[in-house]
């Protein structure tokens, strides 16, 4: 057979590619198929192996995003304490989790591939879960054994029960063996039955430490006590005792020692004082607690000493050699209570008085107790005139004193602002009645405690057509509807502000000169009323009076229940009473006739004088020619009268008193004809004979 030529490259190398050798020889005889044929079966086994791999990662992905959804499930069935229920989730779970994930798959062996291995996970999870299952049946059974064993327990320690306390031994050893016997070790169950006598003396004894922790300790010390408990027990639950107890103990030392600064006695187990803390705490405890019984006498005594005779109580304090320290600490706090008390006695005397009054404390709570009415009214009344007697005593001004402590007039007040205007009527007459001749003090304390001012006027005035009228436009709602009427006229809220301003010019230049002493409480309640009467007059207008006649309305009620001296006024109505003309008439002419005729009598104070050569019967005379000369009679601070001062060259004003140093000063309601502050008997003839006389005794029938 003749050989088959073969061609051989005539390519010369280059000399970039002077490595490469063409000499492939290719037999003329194969075909382009044939000679790519390893090429091909190359690029095909690649291709099968690379669909292989996209396969295995998409079947990946897919039983990935499954297994979160499936980690759920096990989750869920991990946390039950039935198989069949916890299988039976599984079970229905994993089909439906396999059968949303397989429908997924872009062909069969993707679907092959994710079926098997979510399988495998499936079967790794029910062991997981058959485990977890396993122990959460016996966490469960010891739950439920633990549920019953209380409720036993309680039924028999705590409800006292007779039965199941008698019973409680067996029913805790029947529920041990129903439950535990061939479920957990031999011995384990043994301990378990035997120690029941002790587990029962542990809850008695926790009972104890819950209502009485001092007894929990006194018989956990006590050996024949609880002999069932072992010894680690005993010193277990009698540490628990102590620390439960000890914070609890530690106030009622607090509140028991400062009750007994106060004067109280609270109840104090001192001999848990001595269990818990120990027998030197307890000394110190006594210790401390006899210097506090001595400072509380001193402390009392100071709280209803009179005003200014503070310091001797202070003074009188002992300080002993043996208690030198402790005796100098409480004489120095001694001495820091007058402020204290001045505080109190500026801003709630009343409390001063029920705290450190055992008497007055005492009626009030007599008062609080009591249950029938009138004899509640009546304990009542005499708590008020206890608690106005002792300021009275203790020297306390007269502004000062207060009937009622302060929070109680700050809940008046709330009581009241949450009424309707008629209401509120019936709610001041309710005070008046239940204060009587109080109800002016409580009144003004109210005010200082938020009451409007409007209610001060209406008990005033005594007036229903005047507290009507204000107290209706008593709210800011009523007020703002006011100041929008205003806006529809022409008239502006100055131009009746200063209308009703002018009306009262003459009240409030007496009101002022009347009571030089204490100008800017005059001003603020002035403008109080000023505004009232503003918003009435206002009120008026908008039914269609004038401003000229509407101001008239609502400033008459001022105008008209005043008279108007030279340099005081006196009231129409006095302690919610009207004064008779008779009365104001009577006031007027008893002033004038003791600046005239009686102000030796009084025997006036006379100023000192810082030449000592001056003899006291030249400062006499000339007190009593300053008195004749440049006296003038003003209204009292306190509101009820008159009291003589002396004007001096540079305006102000030096208030008189005698030697005793008592004022002179009269109330308005005052009828009798003593010169005050003396027994001397008035002569007021001297005045105008007989004419004061007649008119007083006409008055008085």
């Amino acid at each position: 057979m003749p050989k088959i030529p073969t061609f051989t490259t005539q390519a010369r190398p280059t000399a970039e590619v002077s490595s490469v050798k063409a000499d492939v020889k290719v037999p003329l005889t194969q075909t382009i198929g044939t000679a790519l044929k390893p090429v091909t079966d190359v690029v095909v086994k690649h291709r099968v192996q690379e669909k292989n791999l996209e396969n295995r990662t998409e079947a990946l992905k897919l039983e990935n995003e499954a297994l979160l959804q499936f980690t759920d499930t096990l989750d869920r069935a991990s946390r039950l304490d039935n198989k069949d229920q916890a299988f039976e989730i599984i079970k229905t779970e994993s089909e439906r989790i396999k059968n949303t994930f397989s429908n997924r798959a872009s062909n069969k062996y993707v679907q092959t591939i994710f079926n098997n291995n979510f399988y495998g996970e499936v079967q790794k999870g029910i062991f997981k879960v058959n485990t977890r299952v396993s122990t959460n049946i016996l966490q469960s059974l010891d739950n439920e054994v633990g549920v019953k064993k209380n409720r036993l327990l309680t039924e028999a320690y705590v409800s006292k029960d007779p039965l199941a306390f008698q019973l409680i031994g067996s029913e805790l050893k029947k529920l041990y063996e129903d439950n535990f016997k061939g479920r957990i070790d031999v011995d384990e169950y043994n301990q378990l039955i035997n120690n029941i006598p002790s587990e029962l003396e542990v809850f008695e004894v926790n009972q104890l430490i819950t209502n009485d922790p001092v007894k929990a300790i006194q018989d956990l010390r006590n050996k024949d006590k609880f002999t069932n408990l072992s010894l680690d027990d005993r010193i277990s639950l009698e540490r628990e005792a102590i620390l439960s107890y000890k914070p609890q103990l530690k106030e009622n030392i607090n509140n028991y020692l400062v009750a007994l600064e106060n004067g109280e006695q609270i109840p104090l187990n001192q001999n848990a004082v001595k269990e818990i803390f120990g027998n030197d705490a307890y000394l110190n405890f006594k210790e401390t607690e006899k210097n506090i019984i001595n400072f509380s006498e001193y402390k009392i005594s100071l709280f209803n000493s009179k005003v200014g005779k503070e310091g001797e109580v202070v003074e009188s304090f002992p300080v002993t050699e043996e208690n030198y320290a402790e005796d100098l600490k409480y004489k120095q706090k001694l001495a820091n209570l007058l402020t204290q008390k001045d505080e109190l006695i500026k801003e709630d005397a009343a409390s001063l008085i029920l705290t450190y009054n055992n008497e007055v404390k005492s009626a009030y709570d007599d008062f609080i107790k009591e249950t029938d009415q009138e004899t509640k009214d009546k304990k009542f009344k005499k708590y008020t005139d206890m608690v106005y007697q002792a300021q009275v005593d203790m020297g306390i001004d007269f502004d000062l004193i207060k009937i009622i402590p302060n929070r109680q007039a700050t809940s008046i007040v709330n009581d009241y602002n949450d009424r309707s205007a008629v209401e509120k009527i019936g709610y001041l007459q309710s005070l008046e009645q239940q204060y009587g001749d109080y109800y002016g003090k409580v009144l003004m304390q109210l005010s200082e405690n938020g009451l409007p001012p409007t209610a001060k006027l209406v008990s005033y005035f005594n007036d229903e057509k005047f507290a009507l009228s204000s107290l209706s436009i008593d709210t800011k709602e009523e007020k703002d509807r006011l100041k929008n009427f205003l806006k529809t006229t022409d008239t502006s809220f100055s131009e009746v502000q200063k209308d009703v301003g002018d009306k009262l010019e003459e009240f409030r230049e007496k009101v002022l000169l009347g009571n030089p002493f204490n100008t800017s409480k005059a001003n603020k309640e002035l403008d109080q009323i000023t505004d009232i009467l503003t918003y009435m007059t206002i009120n008026e207008m908008s039914r269609g009076t004038d401003l000229d006649d509407a101001s008239d309305f609502a400033t008459n009620y001022i105008n008209n229940n005043f008279v108007f001296e030279e340099t005081y006024f006196v009231p129409r109505i006095y302690n919610n009473d009207r004064l008779s003309s008779g009365q104001i008439d009577f006031v007027s002419k008893k002033a004038e006739l003791i600046k005239r005729h009686y102000l030796e009598d009084f025997d006036l104070e006379s100023f000192k004088s810082v030449n000592k050569d001056i003899p006291e019967e030249e400062l006499n005379a000339a007190i009593l020619d300053q008195g004749k000369e440049n006296g003038v009679w003003l209204n009292s601070a306190d509101g009820n009268g008159l009291v003589f001062a002396i004007k001096f060259s540079d305006g102000t004003f030096g208030l008189v008193q005698n030697k005793k140093g008592d004022l002179l000063k009269f109330n308005f309601d005052d009828d009798s004809f003593k010169l005050p502050g003396t027994d001397i008997i008035m002569d007021f003839e001297k005045i105008n004979p007989n004419k004061v006389l007649e008119d007083k005794i006409l008055d008085l029938d």
